[in-house]
């Protein structure tokens, strides 16, 4: 799968893997092409409200709405990825960010889950157990859910995340 070669690096030295990054291998993989903005689906009254109450933002950067630049890369249907939003199962499937504050969403809960697994986390993340690893972990138990491919320990795990 195309986030194999992310999570080979993990743990990171510091930080996450940027979603440029992971567009850029998106777009090589699947053929994933920019949106126009006015043509990003939910841009004002989701992904930016959503993008505002980040922790990144709540916490630290205290980003205005006009300061946020969501973006999104639209997939081709042979790319295998199906909108999980009811009746809307033949939409066209995105995966839109907001790179100052970290944030992402996908109408595709499997590329959701491949997107987060990309990202990675550090090894502070693994030495402290922190907040970033444990969502880390819990989103490669979603993926196992939804896709029966582990990634990680997904046994031991699977135990702990039961919901």
């Amino acid at each position: 799968m195309w986030y194999e070669e992310f999570v080979k690096r993990m743990p990171l030295k510091e930080g996450h893997v940027h979603i440029r990054e992971i567009c850029d291998k998106l777009r090589e993989v699947y053929g994933a092409v920019e949106l126009p903005e006015e043509q990003i689906p939910s841009l004002k009254w989701v992904h930016k409200f959503n993008a505002l109450h980040t922790p990144e933002n709540q916490e630290h950067l205290h980003l205005a709405e006009n300061q946020l630049l969501i973006r999104a890369i639209q997939f081709p249907k042979a790319a295998g990825y199906v909108s999980r939003e009811a009746n809307c199962e033949n939409d066209p499937v995105y995966l839109a960010f907001e790179e100052q504050v970290n944030y992402l969403y996908s109408n595709s809960n499997v590329l959701f889950l491949e997107a987060e697994i990309a990202r990675g986390y550090s090894r502070r993340d693994l030495e402290e157990n922190t907040e970033r690893y444990n969502v880390w972990k819990k989103s490669c138990v979603w993926y196992w859910r939804e896709t029966g491919r582990e990634v990680g320990n997904i046994p031991e795990w699977k135990k702990i995340y039961k919901d």
